[in-house]
């Protein structure tokens, strides 16, 4: 059995989030699976490395697939290309060790989360970038955003994800301004339902004085959502690299 491993980028404005879902054919995996069954008539199932909400983007989302035939690389990606909507690209392909699971052996992710601080809307922004108009307290921010780092129950900043599990680690997280836009760049081990935009909501706020340090400790303390901040809205986030090696 052949395995390979494919990175996308997807605007993901139109879709309903990544993953197949009973009640909606408008999901980024249904896209994907509809060209690969149309390319090789058969039914082929994807496995991503993670999820991604509706309105959220991705800049390189890994996911493998297995199949029989030996696939032509270079032709493969001209043609899948060709048949995907103009919203989702391929942009490589490698074939895998048959064991190789686009989930399972996924390290650490790397999000960023783009705010447009700015008096006035950009147009051209609306659907990749959070409009906040007053003004960031970044270095606030930053001192805030150390809270975070390190091994934590994240149990406060989710929203209700399912997972057995709520601890994370998060090695690093930058903030980045060029201009009107800002950049919150989130690297860990994994990530919960809504945990960066609720712990960007939080930093928002403290921006605002409307949360301070003490909230933060508090809400990781009593494990409460009611503490932490708001979620921030979907188009802001990036998925930007699902990291394989063990290498930080």
């Amino acid at each position: 059995m052949n395995n390979y491993k494919l990175v996308l980028a997807y605007d993901g404005s139109r879709y309903n989030g990544f993953q197949a879902q009973k009640n909606s054919e408008n999901t980024i995996q249904q896209a994907i699976e509809l060209r690969l069954n149309e390319i090789f008539s058969k039914d082929i199932k994807i496995v991503a490395s993670g999820r991604t909400d509706a309105g959220v983007h991705a800049e390189n989302q890994v996911i493998n697939f297995k199949i029989d035939e030996e696939i032509d690389l270079s032709s493969f990606l001209a043609l899948i290309n060709k048949k995907l909507p103009g919203s989702i690209s391929v942009k490589e392909i490698n074939k895998m060790p048959e064991d190789f699971h686009a989930r399972f052996d996924a390290k650490s992710k790397i999000y960023e989360y783009r705010i447009l601080n700015a008096p006035y809307p950009n147009p051209f922004l609306r659907k990749y970038a959070y409009f906040y108009p007053e003004t960031l307290d970044i270095k606030e921010m930053e001192k805030a955003s150390r809270l975070f780092t390190g091994i934590h129950d994240f149990r406060a900043f989710s929203s209700g994800s399912g997972k057995k599990s709520t601890t994370r680690e998060i090695y690093s997280i930058k903030i980045e301004r060029d201009k009107d836009l800002v950049k919150i760049i989130y690297h860990g081990n994994g990530f919960l339902y809504n945990m960066v935009r609720i712990i960007t909501g939080t930093l928002i706020q403290i921006s605002e004085k409307t949360l301070s340090e003490e909230d933060i400790l508090r809400a990781f303390q009593r494990n409460e959502r009611g503490i932490a901040g708001f979620t921030a809205p979907p188009q802001g986030l990036f998925l930007q690299e699902v990291i394989y090696s063990k290498m930080i």
